[in-house]
């Protein structure tokens, strides 16, 4: 369980003071712990919009919350198995709900390399949205150059099992698209703003 407070820097806090504060709060808990302190850390919220089983990146809008999940393919494999984990959006900031500890590395390097001269929650948000596709044009551009070398081969008939790495990258690549679309989804989901927990001036970090 991790607290931390929107401020200048997003900076380390305890849970008495995080949940007092007036400043934007981020809290990172694991599925159990989530379960076991809901009532404490966002009393409004259903427990239930965590959901068991995460598949996608999604969002949806409630009454009391916003709540989403993201799936991560791994930029090496991206058709292998992917970093799924959680998140609850109220007036009083973000509850991440992860059990890979994927969370705790993105905001590591918000922390290492992000300050603010205006904070405010939707701000880190783009920031986290950030730090999930940050190397994703190295990514694409390695398969760039793989196709590439691909094409030559195969005009200079040098093509065996060029097929098989051919049909792994199409399948990477299908992947990553979906993720892209999932991805549009939860940004259009959060500026549609339904619940008005985000300022409209910040709507435009979305």
């Amino acid at each position: 369980m991790k607290f931390y407070l929107i401020d200048s820097v997003l900076r380390d806090s305890s849970e008495e003071e995080c949940l007092s504060s007036e400043l934007p709060r981020v809290i990172v808990l694991t599925r159990k712990e989530w379960e076991e302190t809901t009532d404490i850390i966002m009393p409004e919220v259903n427990r239930n919009r965590v959901p068991e089983n995460i598949k996608n990146s999604r969002a949806e809008s409630h009454f009391e919350c916003m709540s989403g999940t993201f799936s991560v393919p791994d930029r090496e494999k991206p058709s292998s198995a992917k970093k799924n984990f959680a998140f609850v959006v109220d007036p009083s900031g973000i509850v991440f709900v992860d059990d890979t500890s994927i969370v705790n590395t993105y905001l590591a390097k918000i922390k290492e390399d992000t300050q603010w001269n205006h904070p405010c929650l939707e701000r880190f948000m783009y920031d986290f949205a950030d730090q999930i596709i940050r190397k994703d044009t190295d990514v694409l551009e390695k398969y760039e150059r793989q196709l590439g070398e691909i094409e030559k081969d195969i005009l200079n008939e040098h093509n065996n099992d060029r097929l098989k790495r051919l049909s792994r990258i199409r399948s990477d690549l299908r992947e990553m698209r979906i993720h892209y679309r999932q991805l549009l989804d939860v940004s259009q989901q959060l500026e549609e703003n339904a619940n008005g927990f985000f300022k409209g001036k910040n709507l435009r970090y979305f």
